[in-house]
C-alpha cells in the first residue's frame, strides 16, 4: 500500500483541500550535524552592526523578493550603519539588487551551499522570511537551529515550529 507523509499541518490541510490526498504529519526537520550555533567571525551585535539576513529569490514570486527588499530598505533607510543586510538565493548581479552593493550596509551574497548558509546563519542576528507562505519554512528552521532569530510568515507551515513572541517573531 502507498503510505504518504507530509512535513506539516499546513502541507496536509493543502494537500486534502487541493488534491483530496489523504497523508501522515511527521514533523519537520533539518540536517543538525550541519546547522548549529558556531563562533562568530565577525563583530557580533552591539559591537558590530546588526546583521539581517533575507533570501530574495525573484523566480519565486511566493517568496515576495519585491516585498522583502522594500521592508529591508526602510529598516536601512531608518538605522544607516546599525544595521548589515545580507541577502542569498540569487546572482548578485540581479536587477533587484541594482544599487544595493554600492552601499556599504549590504551584502549580496548570492546562492549558497548547505555548508554556506550554516555559517551565513551563525554569522546573522535575525533570518527575515517575508514569504507569502512556506510550505515549512526550512530555512528559517536551520537559521534557529543556528541560534539566529527568526520573523516567518503567518501562512503556512512554519506555524509547525514557530511560537509567536516566544522563539519567533510571526508576521
Amino acid at each position: 500500500p502507498l503510505h504518504r507523509f507530509c512535513k506539516t499541518t499546513w502541507n496536509q490541510e493543502m494537500l486534502h483541500t487541493h488534491a483530496g490526498a489523504e497523508c501522515a504529519v511527521i514533523g519537520p526537520s533539518l540536517n543538525v550535524d550541519l546547522y548549529y550555533p558556531r563562533p562568530r567571525q565577525q563583530p557580533c551585535w552591539p559591537a558590530g552592526p546588526l546583521r539581517i539576513s533575507a533570501m530574495i529569490r525573484p523566480a519565486t514570486p511566493r517568496r515576495a523578493p519585491e516585498k522583502t527588499l522594500r521592508i529591508l530598505q526602510k529598516i536601512a533607510k531608518r538605522y544607516g550603519k546599525a544595521v548589515e543586510m545580507v541577502l542569498f538565493g540569487e546572482h548578485p548581479e540581479h536587477a533587484l539588487f541594482a544599487g544595493l552593493t554600492e552601499q556599504t550596509q549590504w551584502r549580496c551574497v548570492g546562492k549558497q551551499t548547505a555548508c554556506e548558509m550554516a555559517q551565513l546563519f551563525s554569522e546573522s542576528d535575525i533570518f527575515v522570511d517575508f514569504s507569502d507562505y512556506q510550505a515549512m519554512g526550512l530555512a528559517a528552521l536551520e537559521a534557529m537551529a543556528c541560534a539566529t532569530a527568526v520573523i516567518v510568515p503567518a501562512q503556512g507551515g512554519a506555524l509547525s515550529y514557530a511560537k509567536d513572541q516566544d522563539n519567533a517573531l510571526v508576521v
